[in-house]
């Protein structure tokens, strides 16, 4: 794969994705995500950060069916955590959950949404997410996590 000038969250989003979602797929969101970084933002300027908030965003009204769709409103939600917009992290991650609630990055989300309620004051609000990722997501590597911030705030 060529290199390509593009955020450090969306170089995550595709760059070994190929088998899941296709050449075609991850080869549109690159060119997508990087003309819009030549045309708008330094590749210094965007690495989480509302800028690449902002790309993500734009990549999932362009392509609203795309598999990476799900991905990149994960990395929507990841940005504004990153730039301590708490609320807007979470309202990100619950439009993932609602939008595309049988996707990979569900239990990413909820563990995402319960460190933004952690740092934005709600102590309550983490721990009933962190509960409820445990719950609906046993086996995933984001519940471990849950399960050891639950296990050290005993």
């Amino acid at each position: 794969m060529a290199q390509l000038t593009i955020p450090v969250g969306a170089r995550k989003l595709f760059v070994g994705q190929e088998s899941t979602y296709g050449t075609a797929a991850t080869t549109a969101f690159a060119r997508h995500i990087e003309g819009t970084l030549n045309a708008t933002l330094s590749q210094t300027e965007i690495e989480h950060n509302a800028g690449s908030a902002r790309l993500f965003q734009q990549f999932i009204a362009a392509h609203p069916h795309s598999p990476l769709a799900a991905p990149a409103q994960y990395w929507t939600g990841d940005s504004l955590f990153n730039t301590k917009d708490y609320a807007g992290a979470i309202a990100a991650q619950k439009r993932l959950l609602d939008t595309w609630p049988g996707s990979a990055k569900v239990p990413d989300a909820l563990l995402n949404m319960a460190s933004a309620m952690r740092d934005g004051g709600d102590l309550a609000g983490e721990r009933k997410t962190l509960e409820q990722l445990v719950a609906r997501h046993p086996a995933s590597e984001a519940a471990e996590k849950a399960r050891k911030r639950l296990a050290a705030k005993r």
